[in-house]
């Protein structure tokens, strides 16, 4: 990780991390969770989210297009995080994929796709398959369980969220790169997934939580500027894109993450404290 670099420099190292992680050759990121962290360093330049001292190194993921942290009490996903390049973008592969458990998770927190069965929830991408396209093997790592979430369908999968995707991609064709983190947010007392069987009668409940709400944080580090989003958990349709943002700093403070922590503080605060306006 870059700690603590020169503002001057930072961005331009962030870049050349962003560069040198697209033309990886595929299957680098295969590595054990434990090593996961140094495995997908480059998709952690900026400084990744880290911040809970009690995180369990077992809980790592890391794949060619993304990594993430395994939540031990939800068993979704606290965070994903990915680097959207022009190149990334291209479409190389057909948006394709079947759902499969995380083997790189212990057996306990590898989700199993029937969990989803009849439960009212869509299998929602936290990294999107459309940022895949670039190789088979990406396309592949993003339907597994880790990266994926219990989200409400078209009312909000399919709404605002699925717009907000569309955004980021448009918004990569003009940079030279961008970090993207995608996380959930649980309250109090979530709901628990529950299965169903084909005959309408519930399956023992699930080990999985629904989030509450879910957030998106866009960074581009050339211009050292970012944009925010949070969407509570419910039906998104009819409402506006621009309504959701939020500021960085209100997400640290629901989430216990230091985002962008590769940034000395006061630099952080140019592009952490203040709700963004919405980008072109």
């Amino acid at each position: 990780m870059l700690a603590r670099a020169p503002k001057f420099l930072l961005p331009f190292l962030l870049v050349f991390a962003a560069f040198a992680s697209a033309n990886l050759p595929l299957g680098t990121a295969q590595a054990a969770p434990a090593e996961a962290l140094v495995a997908c360093g480059h998709l952690l330049a900026h400084g990744g989210p880290p911040g809970k001292a009690d995180r369990r190194p077992e809980l790592y993921f890391c794949r060619t297009g993304y990594v993430g942290y395994m939540n031990p009490d939800t068993h979704v996903a606290d965070w994903v995080v990915e680097l959207l390049t022009p190149d990334r973008l291209e479409e190389v592969v057909p948006r394709r994929g079947s759902f499969k458990p995380e083997r790189q998770l212990p057996t306990l927190f590898q989700t199993q796709t029937e969990a989803y069965t009849w439960s009212g929830y869509a299998r929602g991408h936290l990294a999107p398959a459309d940022n895949m396209r670039f190789s088979k093997l990406a396309m592949k790592e993003s339907f597994y369980l880790a990266n994926v979430a219990p989200q409400l369908g078209s009312s909000f999968n399919g709404s605002k969220w699925k717009s907000l995707e569309q955004k980021s991609q448009g918004w990569a064709k003009s940079r030279p790169a961008l970090v993207i983190i995608t996380g959930t947010i649980f309250g109090e007392t979530p709901e628990r997934l529950i299965a169903y069987s084909a005959n309408s009668k519930p399956d023992q409940p699930t080990n999985l939580l629904v989030p509450d709400a879910f957030y998106k944080i866009v960074f581009a580090p050339v211009e050292q500027k970012a944009i925010a989003f949070r969407f509570p958990h419910e039906s998104l349709t009819g409402k506006s894109l621009k309504s959701f943002r939020t500021s960085i700093d209100a997400l640290e403070d629901e989430t216990g993450y230091d985002f962008l922590s590769a940034y000395d503080d006061a630099v952080e605060a140019e592009f952490e404290s203040g709700v963004s306006q919405m980008w072109e």
